[in-house]
């Protein structure tokens, strides 16, 4: 089995989103499951060692994931589970592409919180890109996991 995570910045990280990455990674290499993190942005500065893999995904974005899909990919033929650690928009599109052109793997959503912002025509993008993400999950009849209450009540409520 292979975990693969896609988290807005390297894991483990400062922040609650990569530190639950780095977690969820940890766990799965307790159970001897190989465990990769893709992460997109350099910013964290976090000097902690571990034994999982932490790849950085730039401009070779689509060479990288369609490599995921190769027969002799590194990853393998073994059974893979996608984590996409949400509300990073970029995590969001690679996805989406991955729920159309995959159906073999399993995709996961953690959704961490909704954002807000104090600026509102960028609080107005945010509630879009949110409440488009939200219906899009609906349609592909996909699971989402979160452990923020609030963010639980407002899911239910859309429900």
């Amino acid at each position: 089995m292979l975990l693969i995570q896609f988290t807005r910045q390297k894991a483990p990280g400062f922040g609650g989103v990569e530190r639950i990455a780095g977690e969820i990674s940890n766990f799965a290499l307790r159970k001897s499951i190989r465990t990769f993190n893709i992460f997109l942005s350099e910013v964290n500065e976090c000097k902690f060692k571990t034994k999982y893999q932490n790849k950085s995904l730039f401009i070779a974005l689509l060479k990288l994931i369609k490599s995921f899909f190769r027969k002799d990919s590194y990853l393998g033929d073994s059974k893979k589970t996608f984590i996409f650690h949400l509300p990073s928009l970029t995590n969001f599109i690679i996805y989406f592409f991955l729920s159309l052109f995959n159906k073999q793997s399993s995709l996961v959503i953690f959704w961490h919180c909704f954002i807000k912002h104090k600026n509102p025509i960028l609080e107005l993008c945010f509630k879009i890109y949110q409440l488009f993400a939200y219906k899009a999950f609906a349609n592909l009849n996909c699971e989402i996991i979160t452990t923020s209450p609030l963010l639980k009540q407002e899911l239910k409520k859309r429900n």
